[in-house]
C-alpha cells in the first residue's frame, strides 16, 4: 500500500506503477483535479492486480490538519514537489500526517530542495519563490516526530531526498 501526496506531472506515481507490477495499492492524492484527470488509469502502466486510487484532497487542509483522508494503514508514503514552497511549520506538519498514515514500520519518503545555485533563477526570474533547506536543516525540523533511521540519499544537483520509518 503506497499513497502518493502531491502528483505534480504524474512522473512518481508512474515510476512506482511500473515497481509494484505483482500488485498492491497506489493512493495518489492531490489538491489539483486537472492533475488528477490527467493521471487517470491510463497513464499508470500497471498489472490487474495493482489497484489505483485518485484522490482530490488540499494540501493546505491536509497540512492544517483538516483533511478528509481515510486510507487504510500504509507501506510506503512520498511527499514530493510540494515542500519547497511551504514553511518548516508546515514541512513538520505535513510529516506528521504522513507518519500517521503508515503502518507499523512504513516508510515515509520527503523530496525537498536544497540550497544550490538555480535558486536566484527560480525565486527571482520565474517567481517561484523556493525554501532550500540543507539536509541537517531538515532533519533537525523533523527530530521528534517519531521517524527512525532517518537518512538522507545520495542525490545530485538540487534535490534531497529523506526517509524515515514510523516506530513499530
Amino acid at each position: 500500500r503506497v499513497t502518493v501526496l502531491h502528483c505534480g506531472s504524474g512522473g512518481i506515481p508512474s515510476a512506482i506503477g511500473l515497481m509494484m507490477q505483482s500488485g498492491g495499492e497506489l493512493n495518489c492524492v492531490d489538491g489539483d483535479r486537472d492533475v488528477l484527470e490527467k493521471l487517470d488509469h491510463a497513464t499508470i502502466a500497471r498489472s490487474a492486480a495493482l489497484s489505483l486510487r485518485l484522490v482530490h484532497e488540499d494540501v493546505t487542509r491536509t497540512i492544517l490538519g483538516r483533511t478528509n483522508l481515510h486510507l487504510s494503514p500504509q507501506d510506503l508514503v512520498v511527499v514530493s514537489g510540494v515542500l519547497e514552497y511551504v514553511p518548516d511549520l508546515a514541512l513538520t506538519s505535513l510529516t506528521r500526517v504522513a507518519l500517521g498514515m503508515l503502518a507499523p514500520g512504513g516508510t515515509v519518503i520527503l523530496d525537498l530542495l536544497r540550497p544550490s545555485s538555480d535558486r536566484f533563477f527560480f525565486d527571482h526570474v520565474l517567481g517561484w519563490r523556493t525554501v532550500r533547506r540543507t539536509k541537517e536543516a531538515a532533519a533537525a525540523l523533523l527530530t521528534g516526530l517519531g521517524l527512525r533511521d532517518l537518512m538522507a540519499a545520495p542525490c545530485k544537483g538540487a534535490a534531497i531526498v529523506l526517509t524515515g520509518r514510523s516506530a513499530a
